[in-house]
C-alpha cells in the first residue's frame, strides 16, 4: 500500500514540476547545441583570419588560439571538412568558398552587433566587442534585418571596420596603403582608418585619450618614448609606441587648406566646452566621436555642430553642473560629461581674425 501511496505522490510530483524539468532540459540541449556552434564559428573566423593574412596555419597553432581540449579540436574540424566549409593543404588549414561565406558573415553579424550597442546602449566602449563575440552566433537573418533598419543600414564599426567583409574584399588595394602610427612621419597628416579593441585595455587608454577613426591626425613630433599628434579637433596627444601598434592609418596626400586648417590648430588654443569661461563665445570645432547615438543626434538639432557659436551663461549654483549655454537664441543645460566632449576656440582669445575666416577654414 506505501508503495501505491509513493507512486502517486511521484506521478503528482512529476506533473507540477515537468515545466521546470522541460525547460531545463530544453535549456541545457540549446546551451550545447549554441557553445558548439560557436566554437565552429570562432574557428572559421580564425581560419579565415589567418588566411586573409597568408599566414600558415596548422593544428598546434588554431589549438593556441582557441582554448578546447585538443580531442573536441580535432572532431569539429573533421566536422567542418565534411561540410566541406575546410581543407588541409601540407599541414596549413584553408577555408573553401563555402567557408569563406560562413566566415564573411559571422564576422559582418558581429560588426553590426558592436554598431547596434555603440549607437543603441549605453554599453561601456570596453565591453562591446565581448558582447557582440558572445551573441554573434544567436542572430537570424530576419534579426538581423531588423537591426539594420533600426541603424538605417549603417557601412562602419565603431573601430572603422567595413561591416561587409565582401565589400573590403573588392577594395582590397585601397586598403593595402594603411600602416599602423609607429610607421608614420612627422609633420604628415594622416586619417585613422581603425582602432584594435583587443586587448580591451589598450583600446580603452585611447578611447580615454578621445582618438577615434576618421581623425585627421598630423604627427608633431616622434622620440624614442611616444609619438606626439594633433587631431582634427585640436587636440593634442602623446601616444607610446607600443599602443601606437593598435592605430591604423592611411596617409593623406598633400592638400592645402589641410595643412593650413593643422597650423591655425596648432597656434591656437583649442579647449573643451566645459573650460571655457562664462560669457566667453566659443566656436564649436568638433564633436567627439565618442558622443554616441541618440545623445549625439539631440545636440547637433540643438545647434552643437562644427562653426556654430555657444556661450556659457551661468552655471548650477552649488555644483556648477550642469551648464547653462546658448546657442542658436536657445539656453541649453549640459553636464560636464557632455561639455567634455565639445571642441571648442574661445573667440575672445583672437586678435582681429574675421570669423567668418576661421569658419570657413573649419570647414575641411
Amino acid at each position: 500500500m506505501k508503495e501505491f501511496y509513493f507512486l502517486i505522490i511521484g506521478f503528482i510530483l512529476g506533473l507540477a514540476f515537468y515545466p521546470l524539468i522541460k525547460n531545463y532540459l530544453l535549456n541545457k540541449i540549446t546551451d550545447k547545441f549554441t557553445d558548439n556552434k560557436k566554437v565552429q564559428q570562432d574557428i572559421l573566423k580564425e581560419i579565415y583570419k589567418s588566411n586573409k593574412e597568408n599566414n600558415i596555419l596548422t593544428i598546434d597553432i588554431l589549438h593556441k588560439k582557441i582554448n578546447i581540449p585538443i580531442s573536441n579540436l580535432l572532431k569539429i574540424l573533421s566536422k567542418l571538412i565534411s561540410l566541406n566549409y575546410v581543407y588541409l593543404s601540407d599541414n596549413d588549414i584553408r577555408l573553401t568558398n563555402k567557408g569563406k561565406e560562413e566566415a564573411k558573415d559571422i564576422i559582418n553579424k558581429h560588426r553590426l552587433l558592436e554598431s547596434y550597442l555603440f549607437e543603441k546602449t549605453s554599453t561601456k566602449l570596453k565591453d562591446i566587442h565581448k558582447i557582440a563575440d558572445k551573441k554573434e552566433h544567436l542572430f537570424n537573418e530576419e534579426q538581423i534585418g531588423i537591426i539594420k533598419n533600426e541603424l538605417s543600414n549603417p557601412c562602419i564599426d565603431p573601430h572603422g571596420d567595413i561591416l561587409d567583409e565582401n565589400i573590403l574584399d573588392e577594395n582590397i588595394t585601397s586598403f593595402s596603403k594603411v600602416i599602423t602610427l609607429g610607421y608614420c612621419q612627422e609633420n604628415e597628416i594622416y586619417i585613422v582608418k581603425h582602432i584594435e579593441d583587443e586587448p580591451a585595455e589598450i583600446y580603452e587608454h585611447l578611447v580615454n585619450l578621445d582618438l577615434a577613426p576618421f581623425d585627421k591626425i598630423k604627427i608633431i613630433k616622434i622620440n624614442k618614448d611616444y609619438i606626439s599628434i594633433i587631431n582634427d579637433k585640436g587636440k593634442k596627444i602623446d601616444i607610446v609606441h607600443f599602443y601606437a601598434n593598435n592605430i591604423f592609418v592611411n596617409k593623406i596626400e598633400k592638400n592645402e587648406k589641410i595643412q593650413n586648417y593643422f597650423d591655425f590648430l596648432l597656434n591656437h588654443e583649442i579647449i573643451t566646452l566645459n573650460k571655457l569661461k562664462l560669457r566667453n563665445p566659443g566656436l564649436i570645432v568638433g564633436l567627439s566621436f565618442y558622443i554616441r547615438g541618440i545623445q549625439r543626434q539631440r545636440l547637433m538639432e540643438l545647434g552643437f555642430i562644427k562653426g556654430n557659436v555657444v556661450i556659457p551663461m551661468y552655471n548650477n549654483s552649488i555644483t556648477d553642473d550642469p551648464r547653462a549655454y546658448k546657442i542658436k537664441n536657445s539656453i541649453i543645460s549640459l553636464r560636464t560629461e557632455q561639455a567634455s566632449k565639445i571642441y571648442v576656440l574661445d573667440l575672445l582669445s583672437l586678435n582681429n581674425i574675421n570669423q567668418e575666416k576661421i569658419k570657413e577654414l573649419i570647414n575641411v
